[in-house]
């Protein structure tokens, strides 16, 4: 039942995304237009792959900071866990991808103190 209504949330949060989006594409639509034209395709071509790189590079940079504290996780656990807690750093507050982290690690059978590690040398390398 809460796997249904979690599921069920999530696409009511995608749907209310892409309405979102849709109604303020039609509502400023020249100047949606007019800044379309701006970008440059090689430019916008450009992001795209960084960002595909960075989606990749930094899970396996979890896994890698996971796998020196001694514990083991497959890449698409990693690339599940990172994705999702990053949403949590526009929440107000700016710390709740590290607690939604720690909780999952938690959920992983990781001590306490693997917890902390693991978090701290991530965010030192990261830094």
């Amino acid at each position: 039942m809460r796997k249904d209504v979690i599921h069920f949330m999530k696409w009511a949060w995608v749907a209310a995304v892409i309405i979102f989006i849709a109604f303020l594409v039609q509502r400023r639509h020249a100047e949606f237009l007019e800044a379309l034209q701006q970008i440059h395709v090689f430019h916008l071509f450009l992001s795209f792959i960084f960002i595909l790189a960075a989606k990749v590079v930094l899970p396996l940079f979890m896994q890698y900071v996971v796998q020196s504290i001694g514990k083991s996780m497959d890449f698409w656990t990693c690339f599940r866990i990172y994705s999702i807690t990053q949403l949590g750093k526009y929440i107000p507050g700016n710390i709740w991808h590290f607690v939604g982290k720690a909780a999952e690690y938690k959920s992983h059978n990781f001590s306490l103190g693997n917890v902390r590690d693991a978090l701290v040398i991530e965010n030192a390398w990261l830094v």
